[in-house]
């Protein structure tokens, strides 16, 4: 991607005599760990990564204990290579973004945004806020129907500096519905609201009525 300076991190667990390496990004000072694939994860949320969700690795859940950081950087078309710090297990913890009320309003405001530009038909309704939760549709329309998505771990991998692209992610796993999608073509009234679940769960219900 032509992107420099990167930033390579030599792990090191207090568990475990293997270690492990890692690219990085800095934004505005801060280290975004890119592992392979994505999602980008914060420090913290890399750490809680390793110790407490990476269970389908046969080495099983291990803590960092500290990181080498090494700076890559393309100069006259060489690439130089240079010990740039040291970061510690507290280093680490201390990065870790806590997602918000506020931060689960914005994804659905945003992704509402998305869904009205993307289906015209779509009118925002707040007569149909609590179809969910109510078994007896409000006068005035024929037919009305919710859909539910869940996010584990949403809000623990969430960052704001990456709005966007967690915007864009949750659209693209509702898209992916090909029944939601007729709904949305077919149906003229929208609400869109958040739920926080427990570690950092996020849910998304789509209330939908004509």
């Amino acid at each position: 991607m032509n992107y420099s300076p990167v930033y390579v991190l030599d792990i090191n667990f207090s568990n475990s005599p293997t270690g492990h390496a890692a690219t990085a990004i800095r934004i505005n000072g801060t280290y975004f760990v890119l592992d392979q694939h994505p999602p980008v994860m914060d420090l913290g949320t890399y750490w809680k990564y390793w110790a407490y969700w990476n269970n389908g690795s046969p080495r099983g859940n291990l803590e960092i204990s500290g990181a080498v950081v090494y700076e890559v950087k393309k100069v006259d078309g060489r690439v130089t290579v240079r010990s740039v710090g040291k970061l510690t297990a507290q280093d680490f913890l201390s990065e870790d973004y806590s997602f918000t009320a506020d931060d689960a309003h914005r994804v659905v405001v945003d992704l509402l945004a998305v869904l009205l530009k993307r289906h015209p038909n779509l009118h925002l309704d707040r007569k149909i806020s609590n179809l969910d939760e109510s078994k007896i549709l409000p006068p005035g329309y024929s037919s009305g129907k919710t859909w539910m998505f869940s996010f584990p771990l949403f809000g623990e991998y969430y960052n704001p500096v990456f709005h966007r692209e967690f915007v864009d992610y949750v659209y693209r796993n509702i898209a992916s519905k090909p029944s939601l999608v007729e709904d949305l073509k077919s149906y003229s009234h929208v609400w869109v609201k958040d739920k926080l679940g427990e570690n950092g769960k996020l849910m998304v219900i789509i209330n939908l009525a004509k």
